[in-house]
């Protein structure tokens, strides 16, 4: 007999933000843990705070009726929210989209990574700095183990709609226009080695 026992997951729907401001995107490259990653400042992006809360309210009450549980009386045992200060003394209070580095299917772990891509839907390789304009589609996650329930936002996608270089600056006002007959990137994903 199998000691397989199914984890109670509950889903929203898929949702995209508005353009909002990313802060330490991992994105084409794991962070610390394996995931991949975007945060957002919920203090420049107020909107977006109220349409999570609203969203999580709205999951976390589906899942109560799904699974069980008193959700009127009950809270996640996580704050998807995190809030801090920074060393200047400055309060933040940020939310981090997350997709894991590998996911099971058929109980093989398969990469994934997410999807970007320019204004343009083209898309893109090119690094993704804090500061760079986005709109990131994702989804909210109920999940229960070991008899705690969490509401996590999940990554799905980003769109750049302006990349900012290091510092801060966009490639544009670092170089100006673009040289004519010079060198192009391709869009395109690298041929797989044979």
């Amino acid at each position: 007999m199998s000691d397989f026992v199914k984890i109670p997951v509950l889903k929203s729907n898929k949702t995209v933000t508005t353009p909002v401001t990313a802060v330490f995107p991992y994105i084409h490259e794991v962070a610390k843990f394996g995931d991949y990653e975007i945060n957002v400042d919920m203090v420049a992006e107020p909107a977006l705070r109220d349409q999570l809360q609203t969203e999580a309210k709205a999951l976390w009450a589906k899942a109560g009726e799904q699974f069980g549980f008193d959700a009127a009386n009950m809270k996640p045992d996580n704050a998807f929210m995190k809030t801090g200060e920074t060393k200047t003394g400055e309060t933040f209070e940020r939310v981090c989209f997350k997709m894991k580095s590998t996911r099971k299917q058929s109980g093989k772990e398969i990469a994934q990574k997410p999807r970007v891509v320019d204004s343009s839907n083209a898309p893109m390789n090119d690094a993704v700095y804090g500061g760079s304009t986005v709109r990131i589609a994702y989804y909210l996650q109920f999940t229960e183990v070991n008899g705690k329930r969490y509401i996590s936002p999940k990554l799905e996608a980003v769109k750049v709609i302006e990349l900012v270089s290091t510092g801060g600056q966009t490639v544009e006002s670092l170089f100006g226009d673009e040289d004519e007959g010079g060198f192009v990137a391709s869009t395109q994903p690298e041929a797989p080695a044979v």
